[in-house]
């Protein structure tokens, strides 16, 4: 995939900034689902997942750090270039891996994909309410258990970031 390039604005979303990508740019992308890219903006280059926005786009955030670094505020129009590159691994959610390490399940873990790795915690991640992403904790170390390697019936379309969407879709500015 070549490069692309494109302006918006950085928005702000309860209290997160984000970039969110136009939908053309977004239907030029390998997936519909999650993806990465490697990004330049003011000459700042990063690596990050972009999250699908529920409605056929991708997003990602950007920390008040990063927005220090490149030189911008919330509102600002801004550059970006990118391009999806390789999958890096996922940061494992404190109780998840507190559950993988009491059931043995490490090992099967470090065996899956990444992008697998990746959807385990987008679903487990997927939801406000604390009773069921222990139930989802508990339920994926019980399909990890008896060798699946990625959680079923998952739209991976969606935005699995509560704090920023409803229902799967992203919340407007």
């Amino acid at each position: 995939m070549s490069k692309l390039i494109f302006r918006t604005n950085i928005i702000n979303i309860n209290s997160w900034n984000i970039i969110h990508l136009p939908k053309a740019i977004s239907n030029k992308l390998s997936s519909r689902g999650m993806l990465i890219i490697e990004a330049r903006i003011n000459n700042c280059i990063f690596k990050v997942e972009l999250e699908p926005d529920g409605s056929g786009s991708h997003w990602f955030k950007v920390s008040d750090d990063f927005m220090d670094k490149i030189n911008a505020n919330k509102n600002d129009e801004i550059s970006i270039e990118f391009e999806e590159t390789k999958w890096f691994k996922p940061q494992i959610p404190l109780d998840f891996i507190a559950s993988l390490e009491d059931e043995n399940l490490l090992d099967a873990w470090n065996l899956l994909t990444t992008k697998a790795q990746w959807e385990w915690i987008r679903w487990i991640r997927f939801t406000k309410n604390e009773v069921t992403r222990q139930k989802r904790i508990k339920t994926a170390c019980s399909m990890l258990q008896s060798g699946k390697k990625r959680p079923c019936c998952f739209d991976q379309t969606r935005c699995t970031q509560t704090h920023v969407c409803n229902s799967g879709v992203l919340l407007s500015k």
